[in-house]
């Protein structure tokens, strides 16, 4: 059962009750059928979205090339995950539907004990479980300083959250727009230009043109320092930035000076 456990990251409904990753399920099931098309066909047996599932967009990290990209995920009931494992009729499938089965036990049974209604309550309870425990084993000795900040890592994940990412990336836009700011580039002409309205209009599609091809830059350029900062290669993928260092890399992108970073020449420079 050790085996079937590992296949699953089970999740929680608003309500507190167990959920489970349609990807998952399609994985241990071992199907051999394209996910989408699969789904289809699970779903055509009379699921419906948001009573037995819910359509969730997440975020994958590729592993061949350094770039994420989105895929649709199916979070659904146990009693839809135990149903699919059924209706394919192999030895996985009954195995994955016993693991089901027993998850949904127990969760009954400490909804009952502790009156779980909701995933707040779960939470709550979890935190708490988890803090008496912790409790405990220091007042016993059985945890050293070190095996706490093991324990602290996996409570917290070692590596950045999407929302870890998402405020590196605001530091450096904001950055990059003030270094930019500090050169004189701007988005589009402000001065009125005497002459043809559609030289105006040219003028300014070429501002907006080269103020984007130099944001782009400037951002690369400090997302590559950034990381150099943390000892890491330039071109290293960004979720391998670790959670302890974020606030360091976004004081490191704050205090960059603007002379630090070497703009690219314009076309018109070059010509």
């Amino acid at each position: 059962m050790n085996e079937i456990q590992q296949l699953f990251n089970l999740k929680r409904n608003e309500d507190g009750t167990v959920a489970v990753s349609g990807r998952e399920l399609h994985k241990g099931l071992e199907i051999g059928t394209q996910y989408d098309k699969w789904m289809e066909r699970m779903i055509a047996y009379g699921f419906e979205e948001n009573i037995d599932y819910i359509i969730q967009s997440v975020k994958v990290q590729s592993q061949k090339r350094l770039r994420t990209y989105e895929q649709l995920d199916h979070i659904m009931t146990l009693d839809m995950a135990k149903e699919i494992s059924m209706i394919q009729r192999s030895e996985i499938g009954r195995k994955i539907r016993g693991y089901f089965i027993k998850v949904e036990r127990q969760h009954n049974e400490l909804a009952s004990a502790y009156g779980i209604n909701s995933l707040d309550d779960m939470n709550q309870l979890i935190e708490q479980l988890v803090s008496d425990k912790l409790d405990y084993l220091i007042s016993t000795g059985q945890v050293s300083n070190q095996k706490l900040e093991e324990l602290n890592n996996k409570f917290e994940g070692e590596y950045v959250t999407p929302q870890d990412i998402d405020a590196i990336k605001f530091a450096i836009k904001s950055k990059a727009e003030q270094i930019l700011g500090k050169a004189g580039i701007q988005v589009t002409i402000d001065e009125f230009l005497i002459g043809d309205v559609y030289e105006q209009a040219l003028a300014n599609r070429k501002a907006k043109e080269e103020y984007r091809h130099q944001l782009g830059k400037v951002k690369s350029k400090l997302l590559v320092q950034s990381k150099k900062h943390l000892g890491m290669k330039g071109n290293a993928a960004n979720n391998l930035i670790k959670r302890k260092d974020v606030d360091l890399v976004i004081q490191f992108i704050k205090d960059v000076r603007p002379s630090a970073i070497e703009l690219t020449p314009t076309f018109e420079q070059t010509t």
